[in-house]
């Protein structure tokens, strides 16, 4: 069995792993998961690893300096950040794992079982992180600057990736259950 051997479904699934990889990726490293307009179009956003305040040239700090400056715990910024990266290693693992059981596998069933139960822990893992990380950013910009806050695109971004690995699990696990006419 080679790749051009695998089913559609199973190409399909491939690329939407590679999609979810980037877009989970671009959520992560962006300042962006959370935002609230301090004045008009002057924001505070923050991100997994940065809170930014545009009213002061753009000056940026660590998330971790800053709950240490308004005397709060970062332990659920760790939590978060733990569980987001193991669900983009997994996803990052995904496409190599795949590639790698395309030629080697005995049976496509049994690939495909193995990559959507992968697709599956990982997108689980990164959306228990990004919903942990979202609803304590959330608390926590409220009660430092007393505005309403919102999700922002990168959150956005991240959960799309994040049902990308959803969406790619169900086609492996379709896969799986089809019969491949040879």
């Amino acid at each position: 069995m080679g790749f051009t051997d695998t089913s559609l479904v199973w190409r399909l699934a491939f690329f939407l792993t590679i999609i979810g990889f980037l877009l989970t990726l671009a959520g992560i490293t962006s300042t962006y998961m959370a935002s609230t307009e301090l004045i008009p179009n002057m924001w505070m956003h923050l991100g997994m690893w940065d809170i930014c305040d545009d009213t002061r040239s753009f000056s940026c700090q660590s998330v971790e300096e800053f709950l240490i400056g308004v005397e709060e715990s970062s332990d659920w910024v760790h939590g978060a950040r733990a569980m987001a990266i193991i669900g983009l290693i997994l996803l990052g693992l995904i496409p190599l794992m795949s590639l790698y059981l395309t030629y080697t596998a005995s049976s496509d069933q049994l690939a495909a079982i193995i990559i959507g139960s992968t697709n599956l822990l990982s997108g689980i893992f990164g959306t228990i992180g990004g919903v942990i990380f979202i609803v304590y950013g959330l608390d926590l910009l409220e009660r430092t600057v007393e505005m309403y806050t919102q999700p922002s695109w990168s959150f956005i971004i991240y959960m799309i990736g994040q049902f990308s690995a959803f969406a790619s699990a169900v086609l492996n696990f379709l896969d799986a259950c089809s019969e491949h006419v040879d």
